[in-house]
């Protein structure tokens, strides 16, 4: 969609409008190796639109920061079966995705100076990547009775991080909420 800069200091012209498109693919298949036993593989890719933020450089002018779209790249493979007469059902998978250009608030770089800033803006700041493996066992122990666990161990963390980003993120940062397992 098209972004329009308002507010104090910016102007409503051509130069502060961006327009964002993507075409995101999503790619799927399964195979029966008996029927009672299913494996699959998957691709899909997302995007998140980019954007405009304002900065305020030491001399009291205002620039307009273009951010550019983050995209999303994910596989993932597993298997479905159900074993002992229907009454055992497993699900795994495994997955990977990728994110290119992290949209985070990073500190601002000086125009002026080339000095880092305090003030944060909207940058394409980093890049990363989850990768795990999810199992769901589910137990039909009667016919009013079913019982199941669900387990998943996630790994995240960035692969790419630029200057101008705080502390808080580094190669070595997991994902904000991301737990372990």
């Amino acid at each position: 969609g098209n972004l329009v800069a308002t507010g104090p200091g910016s102007r409503q012209d051509p130069a502060t409008t961006t327009s964002f498109d993507n075409t995101s693919y999503r790619f799927g298949t399964s195979y029966h190796l008996r029927d009672d036993l299913m494996v699959y593989f998957g691709y899909n890719e997302g995007f998140n639109s980019g954007g405009t933020s304002r900065l305020v450089d030491s001399a009291g002018g205002v620039h307009l920061n273009n951010y550019t779209p983050e995209i999303i790249e994910s596989y993932e493979v597993g298997m479905r079966g159900d074993f002992f007469d229907d009454r055992v059902r497993l699900n795994a998978t495994l997955f990977r995705t990728n994110w290119v250009g992290v949209q985070i608030a990073a500190q601002a770089i000086d125009p002026i100076t080339g000095s880092v800033l305090t003030q944060t803006t909207i940058q394409n700041a980093a890049d990363g990547q989850a990768e795990g493996v999810e199992a769901e066992l589910i137990y039909r122990a009667t016919e009013n009775l079913t019982l199941g666990a669900n387990l998943g161990f996630l790994n995240t963390g960035y692969t790419r991080v630029q200057g101008g980003l705080t502390e808080a993120y580094n190669l070595d940062t997991t994902f904000t909420g991301a737990p372990d397992e």
